[in-house]
């Protein structure tokens, strides 16, 4: 005969493997859920990637025939499957190249953005005389001794490699570097006309700046400039930034060649740069 006490122990320790029981099976249950979720959100980005590289191959079959001049009136939406790819497209000469921008060109874009008086010029004369072969400084530039008294590296002396070489300007900074770099390329063939949706801000500051456009029947270049950004049910996944060049003699299993091929975590910045509402989205 067990007695009460001892019945009372017995009872103690059945709850407390029970409880024991249930945080176990709790616990294997949110680490299940957490892997589910890890696993979701690994397939939501490979979905997401493959529909990024299918929206630039079905961009780059559209655009085979396309004039640089006048740009194809595509939709701003591409459905993939439960994806939604947001496109932009430009020609790449309506963005100006870092390594041939004028002086003039520079000041203008400074301006458009919105910057003080002093600094159009000032950046402008800095970006110059960070990639020109001298080390002569233009009347509001920097070279090597101005960037040692301020612990920078100094100015390179030759022409830009990749857009992200800029913020090694002084005077250039992260949150600048971002209005920059829809404006800017390395690959095009444009130094000397502001892009066209920036010709109004122009004429909007004190005093207006008279910025040459380009002219009418200029002969651009068959680049593209695609900014590509994929939706799941309103959810931002990934982004594609990336230029291409039609070749000369065009073959059927590669007729582009890839300039520039960025992927990208962050959304890009679509309203801060070129205007995208010639295009019709898909109802």
């Amino acid at each position: 005969m067990f007695t009460n006490q001892q019945r009372g122990s017995a009872l103690i320790t059945v709850l407390w493997l029970s409880m024991i029981l249930v945080l176990i099976t709790s616990s294997m249950s949110n680490q299940q859920r957490t892997a589910l979720a890890i696993t979701h959100q690994h397939l939501s980005q490979l979905q997401a990637r493959y529909g990024l590289i299918a929206a630039e191959q079905w961009l780059q079959y559209q655009l085979l025939d396309a004039n640089p001049n006048q740009p194809p009136p595509l939709s701003q939406y591409w459905q993939y499957g439960p994806l939604q790819v947001r496109l932009h497209i430009q020609p790449e000469d309506d963005r100006i190249n870092l390594n041939l921008a004028q002086p003039q060109t520079l000041i203008a874009l400074f301006a458009a953005l919105g910057h003080p008086d002093i600094y159009p010029s000032v950046l402008a004369d800095r970006i110059i005389d960070w990639r020109d072969p001298d080390n002569l400084p233009r009347l509001h530039g920097a070279e090597a001794p101005h960037y040692r008294q301020r612990g920078l590296l100094p100015p390179a002396n030759r022409p830009f490699n990749h857009l992200s070489e800029l913020q090694q300007v002084d005077g250039i900074n992260q949150s600048l570097m971002q209005q920059l770099r829809p404006w800017l390329s390395l690959h095009s063939r444009n130094g000397r006309y502001l892009p066209e949706a920036l010709q109004a801000r122009a004429l909007q500051t004190e005093p207006p700046l008279q910025s040459q456009p380009a002219p009418a029947g200029i002969h651009r270049s068959p680049s593209w400039h695609l900014q590509l950004e994929a939706y799941q049910q309103g959810q931002f996944l990934q982004a594609l930034d990336t230029v291409i060049r039609k070749k000369g003699i065009v073959t059927a299993a590669r007729p582009y060649s890839t300039l520039s091929w960025q992927p990208s975590r962050f959304p890009l910045l679509f309203d801060g740069g070129p205007d995208v509402t010639r295009h019709q989205s898909i109802p």
